[in-house]
């Protein structure tokens, strides 16, 4: 594992990103979510299967009943339970190969179930169901306990700066959506230790400068294998 990458996992920045994601109220602050919630499927678990470092659960989505699998970290046994609400979505790579991953999940609660049994009254297709459905759903966006989709972005790297070292408005609360595109679209400027720009970094071609995956966060964390978790080419030692 890089250097870089090492100071990622450090107690130090899990401790400032936390701070920022708590702060930006655990919301993207380019899209509020939108972009991470609307692309993914709700679903509730059918089956939870424990695995050495992860889980395995069956879903079950709300809208069609179809069945799927994804991963998600061990660490999240405690909260979940069979009927836990889900957002999943899909990732496809390169070679064209489909992933599902957990984008967020909180505890049953009363409108879970009563959502499920008037489903169960008046069926799936059923006008008054579909509305009902809708509005329930519109309204869990903020409701999530735990969204596994967010991360921190820095605005600009500085040399000989830590992770952590930056001030508060140099970080910034993306979805993995935002971070992607904006990896995509744009690079970081990287400044001298006067403040001068020096250059840019150059994004790993395989994450974008993202540094994982989320969809493989059951797998070494999801780390990008190509630059192993150090974002960027300058970085790669």
């Amino acid at each position: 594992m890089t250097e870089y990458a090492q100071l990622l996992l450090s107690p130090e920045w899990k401790s400032k990103r936390n701070y920022i994601v708590i702060r930006d109220r655990n919301s993207c602050t380019i899209c509020d979510n939108t972009k991470l919630f609307e692309q993914s499927s709700f679903a509730r678990i059918y089956h939870i299967r424990g695995l050495k470092d992860s889980l395995l659960v069956t879903y079950k989505d709300f809208k069609s009943d179809n069945e799927g699998e994804a991963y998600m970290l061990r660490k999240y046994l405690d909260p979940i339970s069979y009927f836990t609400p889900l957002l999943v979505s899909s990732r496809s790579n390169n070679l064209g190969a489909t992933s599902n991953y957990v984008v967020a999940f909180r505890k049953a609660s009363k409108e879970d179930w009563n959502l499920f049994h008037l489903r169960q009254d008046l069926g799936k297709t059923h006008s008054e169901y579909i509305t009902a459905f809708n509005e329930y759903r519109a309204e869990t966006y903020r409701s999530w306990e735990i969204i596994g989709g967010l991360e921190v972005h820095h605005k600009y790297y500085k040399v000989g700066l830590k992770p952590w070292e930056y001030p508060n408005d140099a970080l910034t609360t993306l979805c993995w959506c935002c971070h992607n595109e904006l990896h995509q679209n744009s690079k970081v400027p990287v400044l001298d230790e006067y403040d001068n720009e020096i250059g840019e970094y150059t994004n790993c071609s395989r994450c974008n400068g993202v540094g994982h995956f989320p969809e493989f966060s059951h797998i070494q964390g999801g780390i990008c294998f190509q630059c192993d978790g150090a974002r960027y080419k300058e970085l790669v030692v």
